[in-house]
């Protein structure tokens, strides 16, 4: 899936994935919908979505009270 075809929520998730990453700072569900100007809760099944349906992001295990850390899918 290209990120054109994406909606405009699921594009600011994805690029504040992209941002935080490449700052080397963790993908917590949190600090990703604060870059993107979400409420987490909000953000959490469009996240979802880029998980599931689009597959540009992945789940990583991470800090148990933070939940996972939201990276960008390496295509290969």
């Amino acid at each position: 899936m290209r990120i054109n075809d994406l909606s405009p929520q699921q594009q600011k998730l994805y690029t504040a994935v992209v941002e935080l990453e490449a700052e080397g700072r963790p993908g917590f569900v949190q600090d990703v919908a604060a870059r993107a100007g979400m409420d987490a809760d909000a953000a959490r099944p469009i996240l979802r979505t880029l998980l599931d349906g689009a597959e540009l992001v992945h789940e990583v295990p991470s800090d148990p009270d933070m939940g996972p850390e939201y990276r960008t899918q390496q295509r290969g």
